[in-house]
This record gives structure tokens, sequence and C-alpha cells, in this order.
């Protein structure tokens, strides 16, 4: 315990935390007292019998982490563990009126919320995950990230931890990345067995440039490690730039973009280069130098893939031309272009046929005599209906017509309407035949097409 004054006793963390709402809320009573907030640091150092606030602070931290590092320890190894039990893909703990709150974000939806931590723990679980990611845990006004990797009731997984400071306090979000879902062939990611030949084909190729293309959150990471998963690194030297590294994969040269320390994407392209690679993946192009970067590797005997925030595979070369590039060196080197977004599967322990309402019907009348299906909600799906997740998928794999409409750089609506006439299956097409065929719900496909052409 720390030292007393007068007879009083305290606890550091109520101290802290009193320090610690104060220097981020605006309270109108001492606001309009016009007290400064150095005024009742040195009033609560006297009072507990310290010479600073900054002496205070000091021993509070000593005493105080000593006093409470276990508990707050098994904490945080309890909320983990649940999060895991539930398949969880995110912890988010905020200060929300002075107090820790947890949320898990499950089948992409929060399910209630943790509010019942001891007071006296509550700093202390936040720099518990703090020291266990390597981050600084004195440091409160900082953005940080780190890793945590541990093992869960045998579950192997990684914890990527982001820390934001804003006006009530932190926010820490533990993104939970399972190891089994980087075991993800082509096939379940919801390629139909033509994209599937095609994407092979692209991976067999000595050279050229590929893009897997949507929004955020919607796999384009699983899908670029998938694709890794396929090749053999005994053949070919395989080497990929990320930012950051999300899964570790045995016999593969994986370098980690940190730039705080001026590693970043390009540079560490122009020393992979060095490495005599046949494959380099990129995780994510994000402007022309890296783009330029990719294209003259394509040009030089290099098969390259990497990422790109687009909506749909035709605005994804939109995209590629509107960052500058020149349009025939895209044309020359761009194999194709997997555009994807994600919805929920339905729950196999729940499922059962239903009749949608007319006007669904009438939208999609190709699809009156489908049979639909939902689910119903239960334990396993803790009642959302949905379990798990499927990619909807279309792919723009280059021909003649197509380099033409780049190479003049024609809009993406030419592009689209080109890679239907050469064959393309929209996303939204092949979300209604996941639909026919039982996987998903109509609902889904219509909410993450939103805005899309019918």
């Amino acid at each position: 315990m720390l030292a007393t004054h007068k007879g009083g006793d305290m606890s550091c963390c109520p101290t802290l935390r009193y320090h610690y709402r104060f220097s981020r809320a605006a309270d109108e009573d001492i606001l309009k007292a016009q007290v400064s907030l150095q005024e009742v640091q040195h009033a609560l150092a006297l009072d507990y019998g310290f010479k600073s606030w900054k002496e205070l602070s000091a021993n509070a931290r000593r005493v105080g982490t000593a006093d409470r590092s276990s508990s707050a320890e098994s904490i945080v190894t309890e909320l983990i563990h649940e999060a895991v039990v539930a398949r969880a893909s995110d912890i988010h703990i905020e200060w929300i009126n002075g107090h820790l709150v947890v949320r898990y974000r499950v089948e992409g939806r929060f399910r209630g919320s943790i509010t019942n931590i001891p007071d006296n723990l509550q700093t202390g679980v936040v720099a518990t995950i703090k020291q266990m990611a390597g981050l600084d845990s004195e440091q409160n006004n900082l953005l940080q990230n780190g890793r945590i990797l541990t093992e869960i009731s045998g579950t192997k997984v990684q914890l990527r931890v982001s820390v934001m400071p804003y006006v009530a306090g932190e926010s820490t979000v533990v993104r939970i990345l399972y190891t089994d879902h980087l075991r993800v062939s082509l096939e379940q990611l919801g390629l139909t067995a033509a994209n599937t030949a095609t994407i092979r084909n692209w991976m067999q190729r000595p050279g050229g440039l590929f893009f897997v293309v949507g929004p955020g959150g919607s796999g384009k990471t699983t899908t670029l490690y998938s694709v890794l998963l396929e090749m053999n690194p005994e053949e070919r030297k395989i080497v990929t730039c990320e930012d950051p590294v999300e899964y570790v994969i045995d016999g593969i040269n994986q370098q980690q973009v940190d730039n705080t320390k001026g590693i970043t994407i390009l540079n560490t392209m122009r020393e992979i280069i060095k490495q005599d690679p046949d494959v380099i993946m990129v995780s994510e192009t994000r402007d022309l130098d890296t783009l330029n970067f990719c294209l003259q590797l394509a040009l030089t005997g290099h098969l390259v893939f990497s990422a790109l925030h687009a909506s749909d595979a035709a605005r994804g070369v939109n995209r590629l031309l509107d960052l500058g590039v020149e349009p025939y060196l895209l044309s020359s080197s761009l194999l194709g272009v997997l555009g994807q977004r994600l919805v929920f599967r339905i729950c196999d322990n729940c499922r059962e046929e239903y009749r949608p309402g007319l006007e669904v019907l009438q939208r999609f009348s190709n699809m009156a005599d489908a049979r639909f299906y939902k689910g119903r909600g239960c334990d396993k799906c803790n009642n959302t209906g949905y379990r798990g997740k499927v990619g909807i998928l279309e792919m723009l794999e280059m021909d003649d017509d197509l380099r033409a409409i780049i190479e003049r750089k024609g809009s993406a609506a030419e592009l689209r309407e080109q890679a239907i006439k050469s064959g393309m299956i929209r996303m939204r097409e092949d979300g209604l035949e996941k639909v026919a065929q039982g996987i998903t719900t109509i609902d889904e496909v219509l909410r993450v097409t939103l805005g899309d052409a019918d």
C-alpha cells in the first residue's frame, strides 16, 4: 500500500484513475473553480505525504504494479480465453464514464458488454495487455501497435493489439487471428471451379502481376495467404513485404514493414529484389511508387501479387490508372483482378427453409423457383442465424479487348461491360448462386452489394 498522511489510507489505483479521468474529461465544477491541473496534482501529493505529483505517481506505479499485477493478468487471460471460445474476431476495451468496458465482436456483431472488472484493477488490465504486446505501459498518449502469440485451449492464436488515445481515455482493440483460418483453400474461399483454375494458372506464370481487391474487411489478406500456401517454396523462392505480417508461414521469407524505423514498403521491395526471388507478395499497393516497382518486377520475370482497396474488379483496374501509372505498362503486365466481399454463412445447426417477401421475389424473378434458407438462431451461432463467412467474388481476366480499354484509359463501366462479355460473373450473381445453394441469405448478398447494379 502507499504511504499514508493524516491517518488516511490510499490505494494507488483510485488516485491514478482520478488523475486519468481528470486530465481527459471536462469537469464543469473544476472548470468553474478555475483550478489548474498542476494545482490539483500538487494538492493531492501533499495530502498523501509526498513533495510532488511526480513522486506520488512513481510510488503508485511501483507499489501498485506489484500489488495487482497477478490479478490483472488473470483477468486478461480470462478475457482472451472467453473471446477465443466464442470465436470472437476482436476484443474492444474502452473507457466509458471513467470505467473500463469490454466488448467482443462475434460474427460481425458486438456481443454484450463486460463492466464488472474491479475498479482497482482496471488500469492494470490495460497495462498488462500493453506489456504482453511489448508496448510501453507507461505511455497513454501515444498510438501503439503490438503483437501477442499465445495458445488458448489448444488453439494457437495471434493477437494484434492497437492502442489509441482519445478524449475519454485509451481505446484498446485486440484483433484475434486464428491459425486455422490460415489453412483455407481457394475452394473454401468461395471461388467457383473456373475461377480457381484461373488463379492457379496465374500462379504458374513465370512473370506478371495480379491483384485482390475489395473494401476493408473483405478478406483480401486471407486470399493472399491462401495463394501463398498453394505455392511450393521448395521449387521457387517466395518473399513477402507485409504491413504487418499477420501469419508466419514456414519456408517463405516474410518481411515486416516498420515505417517508424524507415522500413517502408518501397525500401523493403528494393532490398527484396537483391534476394533473387521468383514470387513476391506485397500486402497492399497504396501509391504510384509501389505500383511502378511492382510493374517493373513483373516485367523482369517475377510473379507479383498484392491487395488493393477498391469496391470491385473493374474499379480496381480504374484505381490503378488513377494512381498515375502508364497505361501501356499496366496492360502489358497485368494478369487480372479478383474482386471480393464477405457474407455470413447460414448456421448449419439452425438452418431452415423460408419464403422471402413478394418484393424480393419480384426483384429477382429468375429465382422464383429457388429454395431459400435462413438461420433460426441457436446457441452455436449466438442466436444470430449465421456462423462463419464466405466470399462472393468476381474474376476479371485480361484479354486483348480489356488491354485496349486500359491503354486508352477507359472507364470502369467500359471495363466491366467488356469483362462480362468475356465471361466474368459479377459478385452479386455469384452471391445469388450461393443463396440458391443454401450457403447464405439474400439479405446478406444485398447488404454487401448495396449500390451495385442489379
